[in-house]
């Protein structure tokens, strides 16, 4: 057994039941805590994990009657209020210790990047995602790291069909499974127009914007133009908190007015936080598209906090050194985390042609395949990672 999975001493206090591990470390497990964690079949389901404990029929005076480690290293509880007796894996608890060493190593803690420091993006090619598990572990590791990723030889008629498999499912909204952004002679978004698109995050005015954003290169612009910019928006979160931390304060606090109109088809109107912080108090989502936002309805002494925070934001979403800058060629896809990673887009000539394929895939799908992977592959510590959480 790996180092820190082997428990060398067990004992109690008042509420707990306390496990000395061969690595030093110590854990507290509350006796309340460790009854609901019981997963034997008649506590829950172990097949899918659900559970069948009543909480309102378990006593404040819970306590074990004994306790002991049996031969494989399980602790083994007899509790007084019903004389159920129920067993822990070692590793289970070590994996599950709530102490606050324990919660720091389980968070996520994602590399951030500008444009002085890149991530890595050297490109996958599909075919050796689609055939090994080990080439597809490491996509979602960078994915998961780093908030973007490049594939190549994409096909052209199915590619982010084929793409999405991999990580999940497509996720359906009023413009299809797989849409089309090209030059349209009636725009409905800056998507269809030529002129530059500005930094974004997509969907923002969505309750639940999607997780992922697929972007696929079907035909690039003949001229030469419309190279697509990238930035991390965390790393743009960390700027704006050391120049002005009641500038993220009030962003994590007052809602924005975020909305899309489509005439006679879709009206959407969301008010939302454009950082979005974990309970440590490190930034988790951003929801960021200054051109889809509104006059804020807010308190009145917010408001002209509020358009100073903004301007911040402004400069550093139009601060060149924070950007990749990265043309996309003939069959490459690139796949951001759409909670991040803002993208947007230089101009390029009307008539040249450029034809992007765009798809989406929501985050609790690659979360589950990821988790999936790391357990077939050996990477229990991924397993239990803590991902962030729902708004």
């Amino acid at each position: 057994m790996r180092s820190g999975m082997t428990p060398i001493h067990v004992g109690v206090d008042k509420h707990s039941i306390i496990i000395d591990w061969d690595d030093g470390h110590r854990s507290r497990f509350l006796y309340i805590w460790l009854r609901d964690a019981c997963r034997c079949s008649l506590c829950g389901e172990p097949s899918f994990g659900d559970r069948r404990i009543v909480l309102s029929e378990l006593p404040n005076t819970i306590a074990p009657v004994s306790f002991h480690l049996n031969n494989q290293n399980e602790l083994v509880v007899l509790w007084n209020h019903d004389n159920h007796s129920s067993v822990y894996s070692s590793e289970w608890l070590r994996r599950h210790c709530y102490s606050k060493s324990e919660r720091e190593n389980r968070r996520y803690r994602p590399t951030l990047w500008d444009g002085s420091s890149l991530p890595d993006i050297h490109p996958f090619s599909l075919l050796e995602l689609k055939v090994s598990e080990a080439n597809l572990y490491k996509m979602f590791e960078r994915l998961h790291q780093f908030g973007i990723v490049f594939i190549h030889d994409v096909p052209a008629d199915d590619g982010v069909r084929q793409t999405a498999r991999l990580l999940g499912y497509l996720r359906e909204t009023n413009y299809g499974l797989v849409s089309d952004i090209k030059v349209e002679p009636e725009a409905r978004t800056f998507a269809d127009l030529p002129e530059a698109a500005p930094l974004h995050t997509d969907e923002a005015f969505r309750v639940f914007p999607p997780g992922f954003t697929m972007l696929h290169a079907v035909q690039p612009s003949i001229d030469g133009q419309g190279a697509s910019l990238f930035l991390d928006g965390f790393e743009l979160v960390r700027r704006l908190r050391e120049e002005s931390p009641d500038a993220v304060d009030l962003l994590t606090r007052v809602p924005i007015r975020f909305s899309r109109l489509h005439p006679g088809e879709d009206d959407f109107l969301l008010h939302g936080k454009m950082i979005r912080l974990d309970p440590e108090g490190e930034v988790s989502a951003v929801r960021l598209g200054l051109h889809n936002i509104s006059p804020p309805d807010c308190d009145e002494c917010d408001v002209e906090p509020f358009y100073n925070a903004l301007r911040r934001v402004d400069r550093l979403v139009r601060d060149r050194s924070l950007r990749i800058v990265r043309r996309l060629e003939v069959g490459e896809l690139v796949l951001v985390d759409n909670e991040r990673v803002l993208h947007g887009r230089q101009a390029f000539d009307a008539s040249g042609g450029r034809h992007i394929r765009n798809g989406f895939i929501d985050r609790d799908s690659f979360h589950s395949r990821w988790r999936g992977l790391s357990k077939k592959l050996g990477y229990e510590e991924n397993f239990h990672k803590i991902f962030p959480g729902a708004r």
